[in-house]
């Protein structure tokens, strides 16, 4: 996904060797790429938050939770334990 001032992509891959997809981020002319996130699990569908700037992104994790993800920090927290996937997905 394109950042809103169209600097940044985030995206969720299966790079370095994984099996597992994380969150990813990198300019816009693929340069300077770097992991979001980590750990055990994959990561899915990973969005800007809007009226977040180039600092928030929200994504899911197994069994449907939706996670927000400061951006420079890498810190991320729980924000709803079960989402209604049809309705990210519909409304993108």
């Amino acid at each position: 996904r394109w950042s809103v001032d169209g600097t940044q992509i985030v995206f969720a891959s299966t790079q370095r060797l994984s099996t597992d997809s994380h969150v990813w981020l990198m300019n816009s002319d693929g340069c300077e790429r770097r992991q979001l996130t980590s750990g055990k699990g994959s990561e899915h569908l990973p969005r800007w938050l809007p009226d977040g700037g180039n600092n928030y992104v929200v994504f899911l994790r197994p069994r449907h939770a939706l996670w927000l993800l400061e951006v420079e920090t890498g810190e991320a927290r729980l924000v709803i334990e079960e989402v209604n996937v049809d309705y990210v997905l519909l409304h993108d």
